[in-house]
């Protein structure tokens, strides 16, 4: 499985028996990964650490042979580390387990849910130590206390539990999603882009922001376009009575992932002169 974050945290199988199959199963029209009971993809290490995170996986439960059969897994038995699982013998019904003695959560669904795809969505919130959990945009683990910090780099699979030899779900995913944010509106957006994706619009809650239509990623983010002016006159409020100009970039506002310039991705030059590459050079540039 290819990660597309560019942080180059790919899920991978070495043995052959047990890597999903691909191109033999689709969900509105779009290839899923199946898995056969046996199969599950790990990423050994990871860059995860203690701070807020929302998990995302869009899958469908097809065998369960173990209580402890999982969806999805981070680290090893210990404190800090997690997994979603069937909870039930022969049926899923969904529950996370976290650290070594579990917190006491909720099933993500009181009937077996087999057979069908759902969305699941994991929010870790460091910073107010709770724990919340979503099926299909619907609580059902809501700000669940969890004071003990998420173990940083440790592994992660799909379709495995955290034991030594993983505990196996038969079935099939779509995809999976990690992001730095316990956002509602990040996580709504999300939820609302996957079910338009995989056709499980029909599934939404009713109430959800996104169940009728589908977000959009292009809002604009507030800021202005600043460019440098310089010459002998003082060409005051009117650009054109400058002599020279630079642009400089984007000043955005302050906000949590965006807090000043934001470069245009080029350099402008002026006779073999990188200005924005030499503060010095911008310094004592001349008016001709």
């Amino acid at each position: 499985g290819n990660d597309k974050s560019g942080n180059g945290l790919h899920v991978t199988q070495a043995t052959a028996d047990q890597k999903p199959a691909t191109g033999s199963s689709t969900q509105n029209g779009l290839n899923v990964l199946s898995f056969d009971g046996t199969d599950f993809l790990e990423k050994s290490s990871s860059n995860i650490q203690n701070v807020d995170q929302t998990w995302f996986i869009l899958g469908q439960a097809d065998a369960v042979n173990n209580s402890g059969d999982s969806f999805l897994s981070y680290g090893s038995w210990a404190n800090g580390t997690w997994q979603f699982n069937a909870n039930a013998g022969s049926a899923f019904f969904g529950k996370i387990l976290k650290n070594a003695s579990s917190l006491n959560t909720n099933l993500a669904s009181n009937s077996n849910i087999i057979g069908s795809f759902h969305l699941f969505t994991f929010a870790f919130n460091r910073g107010a130590s709770t724990l919340s959990s979503w099926m299909n945009g619907t609580h059902f683990d809501n700000a669940i206390g969890d004071s003990t910090a998420l173990a940083a780099n440790q592994k992660f699979r799909i379709m495995g539990s955290r034991n030594g030899t993983p505990q196996t779900l038969g079935g099939k995913v779509a995809e999976v999603l990690y992001i730095k944010s316990v956002s509602a509106t990040d996580r709504s957006r999300i939820e609302g882009y996957l079910a338009h994706k995989w056709n499980l619009t029909n599934r939404l809650a009713g109430g959800h922001a996104y169940a009728s239509s589908a977000p959009t990623f292009d809002d604009p983010v507030a800021g202005v376009d600043l460019t440098l002016y310089w010459g002998s006159n003082d060409g005051g409020e009117n650009p054109a009575e400058w002599e020279q100009e630079v642009a400089l970039g984007r000043f955005h506002k302050e906000q949590v992932d965006v807090n000043g310039f934001n470069g245009y991705g080029y350099q402008s030059t002026w006779r073999n002169d990188s200005y924005l590459r030499n503060v010095e050079n911008l310094r004592s540039a001349s008016h001709d």
